[in-house]
């Protein structure tokens, strides 16, 4: 289901579902992003047979992860934004968002409405389209939550190449 944003005086509907999911930018950002960011998580289970040396050479490069995925935040909040927005404003919706440029100048128009509540920051737009993707269970529909799950399962050799044991 969508969640309407009242922008500009005019009400905006984010969606992440079918138009979200064929957006492969969308689903690029959000792979890149996560990755970058969610490695501090698995620091434990990473390091937990090193040395603190090691250690130490895992940390600093999970850091520079998590710093360079910020450093994407306002490229990947206004993507993962307009994503949300196709469903019902894209060619197939009102058509009053069909360029990433349309999205940038709703994104502005959003800054300033928000600037007495101090949600104007691309952090928190993108906070509102994580919530979303969520709620509209975004990873689930796209796959990305079972290619995720199953990555981690030890994936079986195909045994076809092998000779078959003889019998005898």
């Amino acid at each position: 289901m969508y969640k309407i944003l009242p922008i500009g005086g005019k009400d905006y509907k984010l969606e992440y579902t079918v138009e979200a999911s064929l957006y492969s930018d969308c689903i690029t950002e959000l792979r890149e992003f996560l990755g970058k960011t969610s490695g501090a998580v698995v620091e434990s289970e990473i390091t937990e047979n090193m040395n603190d040396e090691q250690k130490a050479t895992v940390r600093s490069q999970l850091l520079k992860n998590v710093l360079s995925g910020m450093d994407n935040l306002p490229k990947t909040a206004i993507t993962i934004f307009y994503a949300g927005l196709l469903e019902h404003h894209g060619e197939d919706g009102d058509r009053s968002v069909l360029s990433m440029k349309d999205a940038k100048n709703i994104v502005r128009q959003y800054f300033e409405d928000h600037a007495e509540d101090g949600t104007d920051n691309f952090y928190d737009l993108l906070l509102i389209c994580m919530e979303q993707i969520g709620a509209d269970g975004f990873f689930k529909r796209t796959g990305m939550e079972k290619a995720l799950t199953e990555g981690n399962k030890k994936i079986k050799e195909p045994q076809d190449h092998k000779k078959k044991a003889s019998g005898n």
